[in-house]
């Protein structure tokens, strides 16, 4: 099979870092845990802040690397870079900056994808997924769950905290974990299943 997954939101946990640096920065009270897709506009992040916080992060190679994982990211990486190894097309495709895709690539190593990782870097993921014929493709951001679903019939939005008061797009199921998504496209029934609240 070919497989496209996301990295922020489904392995690495960025919306609460991206949260805490922007308290930081800009001396706001943004939740860590954000409710939505677009927290940060509701706690006075103003179109300023947000251009200099993505310009920062960009620049610093370092912040990207230190993202912790999601819960359940390790195994989940790890069963995936088996699947690689067992002849499975495996993408991670990202809306990161290109100048970040080595920083990318080592995050996943160091966090149980020991296959090597492709990884595309892309904020328009469906032109990607056709191109590709990916089989299946998993990410947290509805928006992109629904263009890539009129190309991949298998598209799975992963339950997050700031994705669930945002509508199930049509032609996209919602799953609760990165081994949810596994079993149900049937490539590693065998692995256990961490489902999220």
């Amino acid at each position: 099979m070919k497989l496209g997954f996301d990295v922020d939101g489904v392995f690495a946990s960025f919306a609460p870092a991206a949260a805490r640096q922007a308290n930081a920065w800009f001396g706001l009270r943004i939740p860590i845990i954000p409710t939505r897709w677009d927290w940060w506009r509701d706690y006075g992040m103003t179109i300023e802040h947000e251009r200099i916080f993505w310009e920062r992060v960009t620049a610093d190679l370092g912040w990207t690397a230190a993202l912790e994982p999601e819960p359940g990211a390790e195994v989940a990486l790890s069963a995936i870079s088996m699947l690689a190894n067992t002849g499975h097309d495996i993408y991670f495709i990202t809306a990161r900056s290109s100048d970040i895709k080595g920083v990318t690539e080592r995050w996943l190593r160091r966090y149980g994808y020991h296959a090597t990782p492709t990884v595309l870097m892309s904020r328009d993921k469906a032109p990607i997924a056709l191109a590709l014929g990916l089989d299946a493709f998993l990410d947290d951001h509805p928006e992109t769950c629904g263009a890539v679903a009129v190309h991949v019939p298998r598209t799975y939005l992963l339950s997050r905290p700031q994705n669930l008061a945002t509508p199930t797009p049509d032609r996209v199921s919602r799953i609760g974990s990165v081994t949810e998504f596994l079993h149900e496209i049937g490539v590693f029934p065998g692995l256990p299943v961490e489902i999220s609240p």
